[in-house]
């Protein structure tokens, strides 16, 4: 099994009509004024395509660390139930960043990985000036 896809967006969308998804504001990175940091929603969308001889299905590990600050940790399954493509997405509802790095969502079988960083920094205070 190989990862064709990996992305982090706001959200994404999969059309109840086709099964096909849409990823709404692909994030590449967070600019925060303060921090902690809500982050109301945000997803994973993974594509994986099965190789030649491989199970049907593969149990691994996600987990979402900025830094080395571990937010989420779960167990992901990905079934491809008799197809060669199979398509996961997880969604996050208000994860807490304590700070600005790199937050990296990580997905791993036995034989593969894959991470997708989004970079999370700190913008500077704007400064008003006055005539």
């Amino acid at each position: 099994m190989k990862c064709k896809l990996a992305l982090v967006a706001k959200e994404v969308i999969i059309s109840h009509n086709t099964g096909v998804p849409s990823a709404i504001n692909i994030m590449e990175g967070i600019q925060a004024s303060g921090f902690p940091l809500l982050l109301q929603e945000i997803s994973l969308l993974t594509v994986w395509a099965k190789d030649q001889g491989d199970a049907d299905e593969f149990a691994g590990l996600m987990k979402v660390t900025v830094g080395n600050i571990e937010l989420v940790k779960e167990q992901m399954t990905i079934a491809f139930n008799g197809k060669d493509v199979a398509r996961n997405v997880a969604t996050f509802q208000g994860l807490v960043l304590p700070g600005p790095g790199n937050l990296d969502f990580l997905c791993e079988f036995p034989g593969t990985s894959v991470t997708c960083t989004v970079i999370v920094s700190a913008v500077g205070k704007v400064e008003s000036k006055t005539a």
